[in-house]
């Protein structure tokens, strides 16, 4: 399931919604997202349940792709591109 599907029936109908998804641009075989949820880190999958939702985008971004995480991005792996969108 998509997070944000869950929260929806909590939010007002005229709510504005900011949000930040960290997406993958590129899993590498050895990935620590397990096969059956990569699909929900993708922007792909991402912008089409937002518009299901009905969310209409005022503004959004993406950051530069990153091949190596810091200290606290111990989740992904060598070979994989990981990038923000908000």
């Amino acid at each position: 399931e998509f997070l944000l599907c869950e929260l929806n029936s909590l939010f007002k109908h005229n709510c504005y919604l900011l949000s930040s998804f960290i997406l993958f641009n590129k899993f590498s075989i050895n990935s620590q997202i397990a096969p059956r949820l990569r699909e929900n880190f993708t922007s792909a999958k991402v912008t089409k349940e937002i518009q299901n939702l009905l969310f209409q985008s005022i503004d959004e971004s993406t950051s530069n792709y990153l091949k190596r995480g810091g200290k606290y991005e111990d989740f992904f792996v060598q070979g994989e591109e990981i990038y923000t969108y908000s």
